[in-house]
């Protein structure tokens, strides 16, 4: 189905395979998701708003992310395109207007090129990771659109969908995600909180469906990630997201689907609520009478 386009995500989205596709060209396209199901998830009105708004400019972890995957999964075109700089860790005026002069620059701050080098070698030397990132058949930088078919109103109708896949295991039947976390939150209790709190399980769900819609697998496959410690020496933990997690982050996928249909079809933007609830102490705060 086609709706008007939004503030951000103006262009048409073409259902398919793309490799190598700018991370600015997918933004822009409309098409639903992770991180759109999940402002919908907090309510229409949430969601509405950030459709319409403008988009976010990348922070410093963000960038820093973005050049970190760059290294670990493609070393070849990092190695062309990456260009030091003297910038500091709060240059964020200067990052954007070097990257206006230099557009397919990987813009490196002071410090970053050798954090980078130093997580890639760490990640190079771990046993199972390495084993996991040099598979010569993998698939990298994968942006996937699709349609999902919902029933709304009694119409069938089709929902436009993306997914930006960093890699994804032929071996392993797995869509990868390799995170960059801060000391020790990639403890095994502190990264299952993580996963909860940043919706992680959503995105686990909505990238393995879009693996299956594009043929890269039969059926579901397993999602797991990458956790390495941003600061010396960079501890690894890789964990594989169980069945429960992957149906419950399926099941938010859907409810998130159904809300931004119904706002995309009708313009309303319900607010999370609308009535008077009974409220409460918090179950810490209370005492027996």
């Amino acid at each position: 189905m086609t709706f008007p386009p939004t503030k951000r995500t103006p262009e048409a989205a073409q259902v398919g395979v793309h490799r190598k596709m700018p991370f600015d060209q997918y933004a822009r396209m409309d098409a639903l998701n992770a991180s759109t199901i999940g402002r919908f998830l907090q309510s229409s009105k949430a969601g509405a708003w950030y459709l319409q708004g403008e988009p976010d400019a990348p922070s410093a972890a963000m960038l820093f992310g973005s050049a970190m995957h760059a290294r670990i999964l493609e070393p070849e075109d990092y190695k062309a395109r990456a260009m030091q700089t003297e910038l500091g860790p709060g240059a964020d005026v200067g990052h954007r207007k070097i990257a206006e002069q230099h557009p397919d620059a990987i813009i490196l701050r002071a410090g970053w090129g050798e954090s980078i080098e130093r997580i890639a070698d760490e990640l190079y030397a771990h046993p199972r990771a390495s084993t996991i990132l040099s598979e010569a058949d993998a698939h990298r930088e994968l942006t996937i659109v699709w349609n999902e078919q919902i029933k709304y109103d009694g119409k069938r109708i089709d929902i436009p969908c993306k997914a930006r896949l960093d890699f994804f295991s032929v071996a392993l039947q797995a869509v990868v995600d390799i995170k960059k976390v801060r000391k020790d939150a990639g403890i095994k209790d502190a990264f299952s909180k993580s996963i909860w709190n940043y919706g992680y399980h959503i995105q686990a769900a909505w990238y393995a469906r879009a693996a299956q819609k594009a043929s890269l697998c039969e059926s579901r496959p397993d999602y797991a990630w990458i956790c390495v410690e941003e600061t010396p020496p960079h501890e690894i933990d890789l964990y594989q997201a169980n069945d429960a997690m992957m149906r419950h982050g399926w099941s938010d996928c859907k409810t998130g689907l159904y809300a931004y249909a119904r706002y995309r079809i009708t313009g309303e933007a319900r607010g999370r609520s609308n009535s008077i609830e009974e409220i409460e102490l918090p179950a810490w705060a209370k005492r027996e009478e």
